[in-house]
C-alpha cells in the first residue's frame, strides 16, 4: 500500500525522510522540512511498516490500520503548517532498508534524513552499519539523534 499527496516529488530528486511506523519521527520530520526549506528541494516523506503474515488475528491488523491513519495525520499536520513546504507522504509496507533502497535506485533521491532509530534497524535487517550503507547508497544522509 502506499499513499501520496503531491506528485513534485515523482518528477524531481528530493529529499526523503524515513521512519519505520511507530517510531517517534517528529524531530526527523522537522530536521527534514528545514533542509528543504534551506535547499528548496521537494520533500518526500516515508513512513514503512513491516509486513503482517495474511494469517495475523484482526486485532493486529486493526491495531496496524489504526497507526497507519495515526501517521498520517501527525505527518499531514507538517504540510499544513505555515512554513511553506508541502511534503508529500507514502505509506509502504516492508522493511524501510529495502524501500530507501527502492527509492534511490529510481533516482528520486537527493538526500536521506533518518533518526539514529532508523539506522539501527538497518544494522539489524541489513547486516550493514550505517556508514556501509550510506556508501552503498550513494547519497548523502542525515542521522538525527534520538
Amino acid at each position: 500500500m502506499n499513499t501520496e499527496s503531491s506528485d513534485a516529488v515523482e518528477t524531481a530528486p528530493c529529499i526523503l525522510c524515513a521512519f519505520n511506523l511507530g517510531e517517534t519521527a517528529d524531530e526527523v520530520v522537522k530536521r527534514a522540512v528545514m533542509l528543504s526549506l534551506q535547499q528548496k528541494d521537494p520533500l518526500m516523506i516515508l513512513c514503512s511498516s513491516r509486513l503482517i503474515q495474511s494469517n495475523a488475528t484482526e486485532e493486529v491488523q486493526t491495531v496496524k490500520k489504526r497507526f497507519e491513519s495515526m501517521a498520517m495525520k501527525k505527518i499531514k499536520s507538517f504540510s499544513a503548517a505555515p512554513h511553506g513546504v508541502k511534503p508529500s507522504f507514502r505509506t509502504e509496507i516492508g522493511f524501510l532498508s529495502d524501500r530507501v533502497e527502492s527509492f534511490v535506485k529510481s533516482g528520486k533521491v537527493k538526500m536521506l534524513v533518518i533518526s539514529h532509530e532508523t539506522a539501527t534497524t538497518i544494522y539489524e535487517h541489513k547486516g550493514l552499519t550505517v556508514m556501509e550503507f550510506i556508501k552503498k547508497i550513494n547519497v548523502p544522509v542525515l542521522v538525527v539523534p534520538d
